[in-house]
């Protein structure tokens, strides 16, 4: 039996033989060999002193005088190793299904878990997803070191960062990393490093989790390399439409001096001065639709700039008035103005979108109200901003309809047929 010397003289025995005994006796008691009445001989021993000392490096071993005595002594450390404590044993088994079971998480995670020697770098655990990952078996990872499978250039970036964290003692994400593999090539690799460390605080292993992005980063570069084609694209039919705009407006530009030269010589023709009248309407919603068509490539490439300034909203009203009104005409509907709430205040923001918007939102008003009857402009304060209510007495938008109301090329009166309103 291993006693300190600090003990002195020796005449008390060590505890762990008391607790022994303790936990013992009762077995010992009832199945006591060699004829010895062991109960006693478990109580003399626990509370007296031991025959002799003999002492050797600082430590005293127990000399037995009596052969039973002796035995004894084997038997009960034989004994206690055999008959484990009720306790003890559900520890062990709580313990054993524990271990278990973080094994099994380990083994059945994604992702590649790793542990490497805090000293030596060499790989101490290696899970199935690793294998895997790398092509390396386990038992072909165990004990080695980065040198052993990957470039040197490669295992001197893994190493270096592995001493970075034992170093700083924090966890180091890595977000892109290369990895050699045996079967699959080169891949890409998301690593966290995680330095463990003992009770004193010395560095013990470095634990390492990696997730295989590669397919995730091939995913992402297409979507770039698409997202690049389309603004491309986007931008090219940009350039065809102004072209176009351009070569558009020179022609309507002239017919639309003909047309007012037209109207100046037949101001006595009524029938011929509502044909100049129409004339010059179709070439304005041309005009409007071409300068459309121009605004949504600019506003889809991201090169469309509003010019904002104060706007007195009387003003802008009569400018819309203006160009709305002979249309309404046309179709003998009362075009009415409500800015009495309105009366002096301005807004900022971009005249020629703000007519714009006022000329699409009235036009598909007029279009879809029946003659002789009536739209209406309202103005109303809301807060900071100003709000502007279009109103008529046409058949309204169908509840089915209302969902779609913004989306573009939209036309609740054409099923599948578009436009540009």
């Amino acid at each position: 039996m291993i006693w300190d010397r600090g003990w002195g003289d020796g005449r008390a025995l060590n505890t762990s033989i008391r607790r022994i005994w303790k936990a013992t006796r009762y077995r010992c008691r009832v199945h006591a060999p060699w004829g010895v009445d062991m109960q006693s001989v478990g109580n003399t021993i626990a509370h007296r002193s031991a025959d002799a000392l003999q002492a050797r490096n600082n430590v005293c071993t127990i000399v037995c005088s009596n052969m039973f005595l002796s035995r004894w002594i084997r038997w009960i450390l034989s004994a206690s190793s055999r008959l484990p404590s009720k306790h003890t044993e559900v520890d062990r088994r709580q313990l054993e299904a524990t271990q278990r079971l973080v094994d099994s998480i380990v083994e059945n995670l994604p992702d590649q878990i790793f542990v490497k020697d805090a000293t030596s770098l060499r790989f101490v655990l290696f899970n199935r997803a690793s294998e895997k990952m790398t092509g390396w078996s386990r038992e072909e990872m165990i004990g080695k070191t980065d040198y052993d499978f990957f470039p040197k250039s490669q295992a001197d970036f893994f190493q270096k960062m592995d001493r970075e964290v034992i170093a700083s003692g924090k966890v180091l994400d890595i977000p892109e990393e290369e990895l050699h593999t045996r079967f699959k090539g080169t891949i890409i690799i998301h690593t966290k490093k995680v330095p463990i460390f003992d009770r004193k605080g010395n560095p013990q292993f470095l634990l390492g989790i990696s997730e295989d992005i590669t397919e995730k980063k091939q995913r992402e570069q297409e979507r770039i390399r698409l997202l690049t084609e389309l603004e491309q694209a986007v931008k090219g039919r940009e350039h065809v439409l102004a072209v176009v705009s351009h070569d558009l407006k020179n022609p309507l530009t002239a017919i639309k001096i003909i047309a007012f030269t037209l109207a100046q010589r037949v101001k006595n023709d009524s029938q011929s001065l509502k044909l100049t009248g129409f004339i010059s309407n179709t070439i304005n919603s041309t005009e409007r639709l071409v300068r459309d068509l121009v605004d949504l490539a600019s506003f889809e490439a991201g090169s469309l700039r509003l010019e904002k300034r104060s706007l007195d909203i009387k003003s802008m009203l009569e400018a819309v008035s203006d160009l709305i009104r002979p249309m309404a005409e046309q179709k003998s509907i009362h075009l009415k103005f409500n800015n009495e709430e309105g009366q002096g205040l301005r807004v900022v923001g971009d005249f020629d979108r703000i007519l714009q918007i006022f000329l699409n939102l009235l036009g598909n008003a007029i279009h879809f109200t029946p003659k002789q009857g009536s739209v209406t402009i309202s103005v109303k304060p809301n807060g900071d901003a100003v709000r502007f209510l279009i109103t008529d007495t046409g058949p309204g938008i169908s509840p089915e309809y209302l969902p779609n109301i913004f989306n573009r090329f939209s036309n609740t009166s054409r099923k599948g047929v578009g436009s540009a309103g």
